[in-house]
């Protein structure tokens, strides 16, 4: 069974009280979480401006595109287990908002041409 919506409270639980432990990963989480508050594309992006990526071959890797109000944001992830993926990006800069090892909504870098992704990971880019 892969859905652990009906399974029991051990199976589901989070410990609270391990957020020092894993203090890296729960600012990451706040990072998607800031950034999901602060860009509209990823609470009400309509079905229209949703456009997902044909160009990636790999079975284990998915992108799309969000276009609202005038921003354009690329979600690209990678499944792969032991591999990363090369991915060409869309004509222009892209701000890079969240990597393997930072979620937020100040940008870490810009990048253009082919990013890779590396294994188990993905990106949240931003056109500039």
């Amino acid at each position: 069974d892969h859905n652990t919506y009906k399974k029991d409270t051990n199976t589901n639980y989070i410990n609270f009280d391990h957020a020092e432990l894993n203090e890296e990963l729960l600012k990451y989480y706040k990072g998607l979480i800031e950034l999901r508050k602060t860009h509209e594309a990823f609470r009400r992006a309509k079905s229209e401006e949703i456009n997902f990526i044909d160009e990636i071959k790999s079975e284990f890797a998915l992108g799309f595109s969000i276009t609202k109000a005038e921003e354009k944001y690329l979600v690209i992830m990678n499944a792969e287990q032991n591999k990363s993926e090369s991915f060409q990006l869309p004509e222009g800069e892209w701000e890079v908002l969240a990597n393997q090892n930072f979620a937020g909504t100040a940008g870490l870098y810009s990048i253009s041409g082919t990013v890779e992704i590396p294994a188990i990971s993905g990106m949240i880019l931003k056109k500039k």
